[in-house]
């Protein structure tokens, strides 16, 4: 097996390589379960955000439209809705929110139907996309927030 910072290595110089979009581990061995060291390292360090997967195109289907965003003032916290913008069925949320230090990206399963308003702390902007089982992803919706 590698050691852990081989690995973790490995996966920093990729993402700096102009062209490369990702990693494939030849062996599992690299990966195996009981190496405690290494899933943690992974864990926290270069996967520690989520990520959506690429669209799998083989399998056909289509991108859905733009979800609806709906933002409603409740106190001093803004709530934003989501909703499908069609009947393509919708799998997650893929959630960008602009605040005092940049833009942070958030994935949702679609079955939550408010944006977190945690996450909206502070933020001038969301934009949310829709994305389907197979990948696909729609338009933005953006919302400007008060």
């Amino acid at each position: 097996a590698w050691p852990v910072q081989e690995v973790l290595d490995q996966i920093e110089r990729t993402r700096r390589t102009p062209g490369a979009s990702g990693n494939v581990f030849f062996s599992m061995q690299a990966l195996r379960p009981d190496d405690v060291d290494l899933s943690d390292s992974l864990y926290l360090e270069p996967y520690a955000k989520p990520a959506l997967p690429p669209p799998t195109t083989w399998l056909g289907g289509e991108a859905p439209a733009a979800p609806k965003l709906e933002a409603r003032s409740l106190g001093r916290r803004t709530h934003v809705a989501v909703a499908p913008g069609s009947a393509v069925a919708v799998r997650r949320w893929a959630v960008q929110v602009l605040g005092p230090d940049g833009w942070t990206h958030h994935v949702l399963p679609a079955m939550e139907r408010t944006i977190p308003p945690g996450l909206l702390q502070g933020a001038e902007a969301v934009a949310v996309r829709a994305i389907t089982r197979l990948g696909y992803e729609s338009e933005p919706s953006i919302l400007l927030l008060p």
